[in-house]
Protein backbone atom coordinates (compact mmCIF):
# COMPACT_ATOMS: atom_id res chain seq x y z
CA UNK A 1 0.00 0.00 0.00
CA UNK A 2 2.97 2.19 0.90
CA UNK A 3 4.81 1.84 -1.64
CA UNK A 4 2.90 3.44 -5.15
CA UNK A 5 4.02 6.52 -6.64
CA UNK A 6 5.67 8.76 -3.90
CA UNK A 7 7.58 6.41 -2.49
CA UNK A 8 10.78 8.47 -3.23
CA UNK A 9 8.61 11.24 -0.79
CA UNK A 10 8.80 9.15 2.35
CA UNK A 11 11.56 8.79 4.96
CA UNK A 12 10.30 6.43 7.11
CA UNK A 13 7.65 3.28 7.64
CA UNK A 14 7.30 1.80 10.94
CA UNK A 15 4.45 -0.90 11.10
CA UNK A 16 3.30 -1.80 14.52
CA UNK A 17 1.13 -4.68 15.59
CA UNK A 18 -0.83 -3.21 18.84
CA UNK A 19 0.26 -5.28 21.90
CA UNK A 20 -3.13 -4.80 23.44
CA UNK A 21 -5.67 -4.91 20.84
CA UNK A 22 -5.75 -8.11 18.85
CA UNK A 23 -5.56 -8.05 14.80
CA UNK A 24 -4.87 -4.59 14.97
CA UNK A 25 -2.14 -2.78 12.89
CA UNK A 26 -0.38 0.24 12.70
CA UNK A 27 1.13 2.31 10.39
CA UNK A 28 3.44 5.27 10.78
CA UNK A 29 4.50 6.80 7.58
CA UNK A 30 7.05 9.93 7.64
CA UNK A 31 7.68 12.26 5.08
CA UNK A 32 10.07 14.20 3.41
CA UNK A 33 8.43 17.64 3.83
CA UNK A 34 8.63 16.76 7.74
CA UNK A 35 5.18 15.65 8.47
CA UNK A 36 3.38 12.12 8.56
CA UNK A 37 0.56 10.04 8.60
CA UNK A 38 -1.07 7.38 11.52
CA UNK A 39 -2.72 4.37 9.81
CA UNK A 40 -4.99 1.89 11.72
CA UNK A 41 -6.55 -0.73 11.11
CA UNK A 42 -8.31 -3.07 13.74
CA UNK A 43 -11.31 -3.28 15.81
CA UNK A 44 -12.15 -0.81 18.33
CA UNK A 45 -11.22 1.90 15.51
CA UNK A 46 -13.13 3.45 12.55
CA UNK A 47 -12.19 0.01 10.36
CA UNK A 48 -15.73 -1.23 9.76
CA UNK A 49 -17.13 -4.13 11.29
CA UNK A 50 -15.31 -6.40 9.40
CA UNK A 51 -11.90 -4.47 9.93
CA UNK A 52 -11.65 -3.96 6.41
CA UNK A 53 -11.07 -0.51 6.19
CA UNK A 54 -9.11 2.40 7.90
CA UNK A 55 -8.47 4.93 10.25
CA UNK A 56 -5.56 7.56 9.20
CA UNK A 57 -4.09 10.91 11.06
CA UNK A 58 -2.03 14.03 9.80
CA UNK A 59 0.79 14.40 12.05
CA UNK A 60 2.05 17.85 11.85
CA UNK A 61 5.59 18.54 11.69
CA UNK A 62 5.81 19.09 15.84
CA UNK A 63 4.11 15.80 16.19
CA UNK A 64 0.67 16.32 17.02
CA UNK A 65 -2.14 15.46 15.45
CA UNK A 66 -3.25 18.42 13.05
CA UNK A 67 -6.56 19.86 12.57
CA UNK A 68 -5.73 22.21 9.78
CA UNK A 69 -3.72 20.57 6.62
CA UNK A 70 -4.87 19.60 3.16
CA UNK A 71 -5.71 16.48 3.35
CA UNK A 72 -8.89 16.76 5.65
CA UNK A 73 -9.01 20.31 6.48
CA UNK A 74 -10.38 21.09 9.91
CA UNK A 75 -10.16 17.03 10.57
CA UNK A 76 -7.31 15.50 11.99
CA UNK A 77 -8.46 12.14 11.88
CA UNK A 78 -10.81 10.38 9.60
CA UNK A 79 -11.71 6.83 9.41
CA UNK A 80 -13.83 4.00 7.65
CA UNK A 81 -11.61 4.45 4.37
CA UNK A 82 -10.45 2.55 1.85
CA UNK A 83 -7.34 1.00 1.04
CA UNK A 84 -7.47 3.29 -2.34
CA UNK A 85 -8.61 6.34 -0.46
CA UNK A 86 -6.18 5.69 1.91
CA UNK A 87 -3.39 6.13 -0.95
CA UNK A 88 -5.16 8.81 -1.96
CA UNK A 89 -4.38 11.01 1.00
CA UNK A 90 -0.90 9.49 1.77
CA UNK A 91 0.03 10.90 -1.88
CA UNK A 92 -1.98 14.17 -1.08
CA UNK A 93 0.43 14.90 1.67
CA UNK A 94 3.54 13.45 0.29
CA UNK A 95 3.67 15.65 -2.62
CA UNK A 96 3.45 18.89 -0.96
CA UNK A 97 7.10 21.02 -0.08
CA UNK A 98 7.38 21.92 3.99
CA UNK A 99 6.52 25.54 2.57
CA UNK A 100 3.26 24.56 0.94
CA UNK A 101 1.98 22.75 4.03
CA UNK A 102 3.18 26.10 5.90
CA UNK A 103 1.48 28.31 3.48
CA UNK A 104 -1.78 25.70 3.77
CA UNK A 105 -1.67 26.66 7.68
CA UNK A 106 -1.18 30.04 7.61
CA UNK A 107 -3.74 30.73 4.83
CA UNK A 108 -6.44 28.61 6.95
CA UNK A 109 -6.11 29.45 10.25
CA UNK A 110 -7.42 27.82 12.78
CA UNK A 111 -10.78 29.02 15.44
CA UNK A 112 -9.48 28.63 18.53
CA UNK A 113 -12.36 27.94 21.38
CA UNK A 114 -12.40 31.40 22.55
CA UNK A 115 -12.46 33.03 19.11
CA UNK A 116 -15.80 30.27 18.78
CA UNK A 117 -16.75 31.93 21.88
CA UNK A 118 -16.55 35.43 21.24
CA UNK A 119 -18.14 35.06 17.70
Amino acid sequence: MFTDDFHDKISDIRERPDVILANTHRWYIEFTNGWACSVIQGPMHYSGPNNDLYELAVINSDGDVDHNNPVLGDQGVDGFLTEEMVVNHLRTLANFTADQLHHYQVSHPVETEEEEIEA
